[in-house]
């Protein structure tokens, strides 16, 4: 019994210490690509989505200030912008940084939206989190039911329900 506690413990510490391993190798290299991807004089100042796959951009190039258009695989010069006294703000400026939460919580609302729509009403964390597994089971139970009268109303349309297998 002990044995396996401890072989068990092993093996969490080994995980554990390979996912640090490839977050640290996830930061190291996303910030050596994040630094080359950045250039001393251009910098993307905005950019507005207008559809799937069409945007336009103001770049800031030396002093200079550019609109440009981007869809699909062409690029197009619009023209250049007069913006007098303007200031980087550090904040604003695209750095490209990945976060987990952002996109954590996009997918977490996906779900939760799904699962509303399944049940015939929207839950919210906190309901999710409170479902008892007895409940759980009785859903998958209907459902289970639900696909057996189906299939038995099927077979019950193409004959006696009685295949070539023997």
């Amino acid at each position: 019994m002990g044995g396996v506690v401890l072989q068990a413990f092993g093996y969490l510490i080994v995980f554990s210490s390979i996912l640090f391993l490839v977050f640290v190798t996830t930061k190291y290299v996303g910030g050596k690509a994040g630094k080359a991807m950045r250039g001393k004089n251009i910098h993307i100042v905005e950019s507005v989505s207008l559809g799937m796959d069409k945007q336009i951009h103001l770049i800031k190039v030396g002093e200079t200030f550019l609109l440009v258009a981007t869809s699909g695989k062409t690029i197009q010069y619009l023209t250049t912008v007069n913006m007098e006294n303007y200031e980087v703000d550090e904040t604003t400026v695209n750095t490209n940084n990945f976060d987990f939460k952002i996109i954590f919580d996009k997918y977490l609302q996906q779900f939760v939206s799904k699962k509303g729509n399944r049940t015939g009403f929207k839950e919210t964390k906190e309901t999710i989190n409170e479902q008892s597994e007895g409940d759980e089971f009785k859903s998958n139970l209907n459902r289970l039911r639900t696909i057996t009268k189906r299939m038995d109303s099927r077979s019950k349309e193409n004959g006696d329900g009685k295949t070539n297998e023997e």
